[in-house]
């Protein structure tokens, strides 16, 4: 079985209303943490045991959103026997 993942950001802004991390770096910073989460690991889902594997990963920016950015992770789930 195979499916996606998904992250979306905007700007992180402080207190003050300065920007302190862009929309992509923001997105960068979630997909990587949640490939490093899954990746190789074994979860069990409704009973059942499996390890997740990440194929690949993108970013992309925001088509309606200029200062907005997606992270997608395309990851196969592989049922252990039994």
């Amino acid at each position: 079985m195979s499916f996606q993942l998904h992250s979306f950001a905007k700007p992180a802004y402080d207190t003050s209303g300065a920007m302190i991390e862009t929309a992509r770096d923001y997105t960068g910073r979630m997909n990587s943490a949640v490939i490093e989460a899954i990746h190789n690991h074994a979860f069990t889902v409704a009973g059942r045991r499996y390890r997740f594997i990440v194929q690949s990963s993108r970013l992309m920016a925001n088509g309606d959103e200029a200062d907005a950015w997606h992270g997608i992770a395309s990851v196969v789930a592989q049922a252990f026997a039994g």
